[in-house]
């Protein structure tokens, strides 16, 4: 996924050494935003103290531009780990934070179907950030 990202250059918004912020291409809600470091890490809690600082960066510049863009947004974010407990999966996993702002509501079709439609495109939502 990385790869492609990098490769199509149109949903990143920000990255530095070791993270990339990008608009994920099947983005369940408007402006939704994933942060990946950039080298395969499956585990969130192995990271050094270097790496926190370049996440709190990257997390501090896609905020930033949430907040700028659409007007300090609520939103959620959500942590995706490998469990402590599996060894398996080390090679397959690749850790990441979703980022969500709150910008739309839920109408009847997502109430009753469980589907969320989302009425920005990722490259839109990355071209409208990159701007602010």
């Amino acid at each position: 996924m990385l790869k492609v990202e990098q490769e199509n250059d149109c949903r990143i918004v920000y990255e530095n050494d070791d993270f990339i912020v990008f608009t994920f291409f099947a983005a369940r809600f408007p402006f939704e935003i994933w942060i990946m470091p950039k080298k395969h890490e499956s585990r969130f809690e192995m990271m050094d103290s270097e790496k926190r600082a370049s996440l709190a960066n990257a997390m501090h510049q896609a905020i930033d531009r949430l907040n700028k863009a659409l007007n300090f947004p609520p939103f959620n974010f959500w942590i995706h780990t490998l469990p402590h407990n599996e060894n398996i999966g080390d090679d397959y996993y690749h850790w990441h934070v979703e980022l969500v702002p709150r910008v739309s509501k839920f109408g009847g079709y997502e109430m009753g179907s469980g589907v969320v439609i989302d009425v920005v495109s990722p490259e839109m939502a990355a071209m409208f950030l990159r701007k602010a």
